[in-house]
């Protein structure tokens, strides 16, 4: 059987999934083989949503790997290694999670179809065929309950690049923005072997496409979750005098609010994984805040790497007692952390420590972690800064959002999160402390 989706009319058995992120979408899923179920949703990206795709792999087209190994253990990572293989001859680029708004966008919208918590979804997964490149029967793996693969171009019938289940004697011809999902097990760790499927090789064209796999495991380790709505407060979003707006004055005032207006969640994450709250404090220009992305102990271990790097000893000595092993995984995990709360993030710019030493004019710090390029060549960028330690009252060091007349005070854990660069963003100033040295980790993401 031959399916061409643009032939195929709503039936009774469509199943309406609404989308998480954009209300104003109501995907239809329609079941297009019986048992087992092979749901079909066209029309599932937009074109702005498919040439963003196309357009963000560009550049990072890599040869197609296979997992090959096997199952031993209920751990794919440690049973199977990816490598290039002769039964796959595509080509594909990973784009890993929360890389722009629209991909998140596309992220939420393929856990509501899937109904799967979206800390499952594994990075996506972008290929091109090539005329006469192929990926031969093949079964995504029993660690995967879910599949999902979005047709990026239209192949026309009989050019080939179709998807093809030998099993149940169906093809999917390529139509541009349509979904088609599929069930891979038949309970937790039993592969539902019908479900074998393979990608033929386009005749003319080239095919280009998005594999979007559920893993039975969470596949992030640091998330932001939470309010993105701006607290009802004049302080935080008025446009009149000058306010300050206190981090830890702010969660004292959402965790006044009746409960279930702030998400309180405890989502399975990778080993060693945290989820953060985001809130969003002004609604234009956007400014977030994020609570407790170090710990206090983790601010001490950073801001003991700063004075080392600058050739200061410590007031006393080292403020914790670390191995050199984990200072290095506190500064890799540091940048994880920063793009988590960044949200709409791709390309790290530039990532700096800094310590501020008392004064009252601002000097420019030490980098201590450098990214190859610094973000003034980018149109747009997200910048987070995050305060390592406590400025005492009427001490200086806050970043001041002059367009919003907002000064956000040093808190030790907190980040700030605002949108710069020259089509969109604010101006802000760092504001030089006082009493006190400010320490603080600052840097960039590129959105453009």
């Amino acid at each position: 059987m031959v399916v061409d989706p643009i032939e195929i009319e709503p039936e009774s058995r469509a199943t309406l999934v609404g989308n998480s992120v954009d209300s104003r979408r109501v995907l239809t899923a329609m079941n297009i083989f019986g048992d087992p179920e092979v749901l079909l949703v066209r029309d599932f990206l937009d074109e702005a949503e498919i040439q963003h795709l196309i357009d963000f792999a560009e550049s990072g087209w890599e040869p197609s790997e296979v997992g090959q190994g096997v199952y031993r253990t209920k751990d794919e990572g440690q049973d199977l290694a990816n490598q290039v293989s002769e039964i796959r001859t595509s080509y594909s680029c990973l784009i890993e999670p929360g890389q722009s708004e629209t991909i998140t966008t596309i992220e939420h919208r393929l856990a509501a179809l899937a109904g799967m918590d979206v800390k499952f979804l594994e990075p996506l997964n972008m290929v091109r065929y090539l005329p006469g490149q192929f990926f031969n029967e093949h079964h995504d793996g029993r660690f995967r309950p879910k599949t999902i693969f979005v047709y990026l171009n239209d192949i026309a019938p009989g050019d080939g690049g179709e998807t093809m289940f030998p099993e149940l004697r169906l093809k999917i011809v390529p139509r541009r923005g349509c979904a088609v999902m599929w069930s891979n097990v038949l309970g937790p760790q039993q592969e539902d072997k019908r479900m074998v499927h393979q990608g033929l090789p386009p005749t003319t064209g080239t095919k280009y496409g998005v594999n979007c796999f559920f893993n039975d495991k969470p596949m992030r380790r640091f998330v932001c979750e939470g309010a993105d709505s701006v607290p009802a407060s004049p302080r935080i979003n008025g446009r009149g005098p000058e306010s300050l707006l206190d981090p830890l004055l702010l969660l004292q005032h959402l965790a006044e609010r009746p409960s279930g207006s702030l998400a309180d969640k405890n989502p399975q994450l990778m080993p060693g994984g945290r989820c953060f709250r985001r809130l969003r404090v002004s609604k234009e220009p956007a400014l977030w805040v994020v609570p407790d992305l170090v710990s206090g102990r983790e601010a001490c271990l950073l801001m003991d790497v700063v004075d080392k790097q600058q050739g200061r000893i410590p007031p006393s000595s080292a403020r914790e007692e670390a191995s050199h092993g984990e200072v290095e995984e506190l500064l890799a995990d540091l940048q994880e952390r920063l793009r988590a709360a960044a949200g709409s993030a791709s390309q790290l710019e530039l990532l700096e420590l800094r310590r501020l030493a008392p004064s009252k004019q601002a000097s420019a710090g030490a980098p201590v972690i450098t990214a190859p390029s610094a973000p003034a060549h980018a149109e747009d960028f997200r910048a987070v800064y995050l305060f390592l330690n406590d400025i005492p009252d009427e001490g200086g060091g806050e970043l001041h959002f002059p367009q919003i007349h907002t000064k956000v005070r040093a808190r030790r854990g907190f980040a700030v999160v605002w949108n710069c660069g020259r089509n969109s963003g604010q101006d802000h100033l760092g504001l030089p402390p006082q009493t006190c040295a400010r320490y603080g980790a600052a840097c960039s993401f590129s959105t453009s």
